[in-house]
């Protein structure tokens, strides 16, 4: 069940990873893309789209701050 918490950072899952470096060009670092989904609380058309964006872009920085997204 999803926790009414649009902040727990239970609710974030990461999709896919991908992680890249150039072989000629060392310096350039390594490239590493990271696809999170964020489960809203409501999946019908009348939810407030905004408003989850928000949440879920909110819930990401705080999961980073605190360095994961899951809880200990």
């Amino acid at each position: 069940m999803k926790s009414k918490d649009p902040l727990d950072p239970t609710r974030l899952h990461v999709h896919q990873a991908t992680i890249a470096a150039s072989p000629w060009k060392p310096e350039s670092g390594i490239r590493i893309d990271v696809t999170f989904l964020y489960e809203p609380w409501w999946t019908d058309e009348g939810q407030d789209l905004l408003w989850e964006q928000a949440n879920a872009l909110t819930c990401l920085r705080q999961a980073l701050e605190r360095g994961g997204i899951t809880q200990p």
